[in-house]
């Protein structure tokens, strides 16, 4: 394990989940002036709080837990303002489903440019998924961190079609 980075799965008492380190200098990192991609960036997917509770009979996560996570809201008369969510991925862009894209152009943070999946079919769903290019940068704090994105080649490339994950 002297190779791994190792934090407590929260799951199962005394259980670690632990990666691999990897020790390159030739990949690239975020620079944090134009919020580009960092697949491998050491500020992904860090929570403050480290104990992962599954969300049973509609418990509430604890504040901090899942710091990638977004609201996105709406102008509405009636009803909820908030209809949809997205992962923070860099400082200046969220991964949305494409359905969530409607003609208003600001939350907290104003949104510049939507770029929807060029085959999405609002019809069916298919290829449902967005980016939201954000106006300014997000200031990641201890409550604030981008997901981490899958970096090996059998991730990147694996059909995720009639697969189905749990979180």
């Amino acid at each position: 394990l002297s190779n791994e980075i190792c934090r407590n799965s929260g799951y199962v008492a005394g259980t670690s989940v632990c990666c691999p380190i990897e020790e390159t200098t030739s990949n690239p990192r975020t620079n944090p002036d134009n919020g580009a991609v960092s697949l491998n960036g050491p500020e992904c997917g860090l929570s403050s709080v480290f104990k992962f509770r599954r969300v049973v009979g509609g418990e509430p996560s604890e504040l901090g837990t899942w710091p990638w996570i977004t609201l996105l809201g709406y102008d509405v008369l009636e009803g909820s303002p908030f209809k949809c969510g997205g992962s923070l991925i860099t400082k200046r862009h969220v991964l949305t489903a494409a359905h969530c894209i409607r003609k208003t152009t600001t939350v907290d943070i104003n949104i510049v440019k939507m770029d929807r999946h060029p085959q999405y079919n609002s019809r069916n769903g298919k290829n449902d998924i967005a980016i939201l290019h954000l106006e300014s940068p997000v200031s990641y704090t201890e409550r604030i961190h981008p997901a981490c994105l899958p970096k090996d080649p059998p991730l990147r490339t694996r059909s995720f079609v009639d697969y189905m994950p749990f979180v």
